[in-house]
């Protein structure tokens, strides 16, 4: 199963083969910015490698909350108070920004001054 972020490569052939009898091919709408946006309002599929900047998980998708429970739980393993923690936490709101999971409030694990 394809994930997003996932490269990969549809040669002429492959295209080819997967023409139906009315002469359409599904693979060639996903080159196509018009035929994707008709379908599923944005872009999904384009030509070439990823974005260098490109982000791997939507932040509020499912697999970006998983990801930031997990950050927050590794982090969390640090005794409190400690440098390490408060590092840890740090690196988790860099990447996943503030707050939290479950009640959107904010959080205040690394000493910092918290702002509603």
């Amino acid at each position: 199963m394809y994930t997003r972020g996932d490269e990969f490569t549809l040669t002429a052939d492959t295209v080819a083969k997967s023409v139906n009898r009315l002469g359409e091919s599904l693979l060639a709408s996903f080159l196509s910015d018009d035929a994707q946006l008709a379908a599923w309002g944005e872009v999904r599929f384009a030509a070439g490698p990823r974005p260098e900047d490109f982000q791997q998980l939507l932040a509020g998708s499912t697999a970006w909350k998983l990801a930031k429970q997990a950050a927050l739980a590794r982090a969390g393993r640090y005794p409190y108070g400690t440098k390490l923690r408060d590092d840890a936490m740090r690196e988790v709101e860099a990447q996943f920004g503030p707050g939290d999971i479950a009640t959107g409030g904010q959080t205040n694990s690394h000493g910092g001054q918290v702002t509603p």
